[in-house]
């Protein structure tokens, strides 16, 4: 039974609890296209673990502090910049790889499982884990409630947006730092690949299908708990690593969703 709580079932919550909450924010990154805002957080926790490590801070710090810094400069760069956000976002996560790499480098003395902070270690979550991964999942929703409508205006217009909504501004920086909050709390538990993927992979599935903002969220949440079930199951009936499978789940059901759609649509026209 203690095998079955702290190796099943509180790896399984923890996931599922942070897919769920990840449905609605990657709806809004994909929408707004910041896409490459999950590669670039990737990047960026890893420069910020180099410092937590170099300065002996708790691991959340660092990631905070250098996901502060990547969210300033591309609020920053995007009020005075008519570029793409996503080359914006490239360019920022491939100076914040660098600067990680070297700063891991130069601390000869620590050693330190890249790999490990990549994947993540899922099965090590504790129940203590579970109780702050779901409060932060909670203080999310209630932020994305909260700024949903004046996001989504923007979204579909964003001078309509600054005429009727003077903080559009405000409710732009707001959701960066909503983003960046969830992803460098939920990075430590999870690792790098699977928070992002969640951010990314369950709203591509529900997006060719729902026809409202709304609708997409919940079809992202239904796949995003779908995965995570599939995957935590197969990686105990078949000894897989947890994060990798969650992960391969969650692609299968994207590459999977445009070729069924486009049988049943002609399947529907004869």
């Amino acid at each position: 039974m203690n095998l079955f709580y702290n190796f099943i079932l509180i790896p399984w919550l923890c996931a599922l609890f942070t897919a769920t909450t990840a449905a609605p924010l990657g709806s809004l990154i994909s929408w707004r296209r910041l896409v490459y805002f999950g590669e670039a957080l990737a990047h960026a926790s890893l420069l910020g673990i180099a410092l937590s490590l170099r300065f002996a801070w708790p691991l959340y710090l660092g990631i905070w502090l250098v996901t502060l810094v990547l969210v300033i400069l591309l609020y920053l760069i995007k009020q005075r910049s008519k570029a793409d956000p996503n080359n914006i976002l490239g360019s920022l996560a491939h100076l914040m790889l660098a600067l990680g790499l070297i700063a891991i480098a130069r601390m000869e003395n620590i050693r330190t499982d890249l790999i490990g902070y990549l994947f993540g270690d899922i099965l090590a979550t504790t129940q203590s884990d579970l109780l702050v991964i779901v409060l932060v999942s909670a203080v999310t929703l209630v932020l994305i409630h909260r700024l949903w409508q004046p996001l989504i205006l923007q979204t579909l217009d964003a001078d309509i947006a600054k005429t009727e909504n003077g903080n559009a501004r405000k409710h732009d920086l707001l959701f960066l730092l909503v983003i960046g909050m969830f992803a460098g709390i939920m990075v430590q538990f999870l690792g790098m690949m699977l928070v992002m993927a969640f951010l990314i992979l369950p709203v591509q599935t529900a997006n060719p299908l729902a026809r409202t903002p709304e609708q997409c969220v919940l079809l992202a949440c239904l796949f995003s708990a779908l995965g995570t079930t599939l995957g935590v199951w197969s990686a105990y009936r078949w000894n897989l690593p947890v994060s990798p499978a969650i992960v391969a789940f969650l692609g299968a059901g994207y590459l999977s969703i445009y070729p069924a759609k486009f049988l049943f649509q002609r399947r529907k026209r004869l």
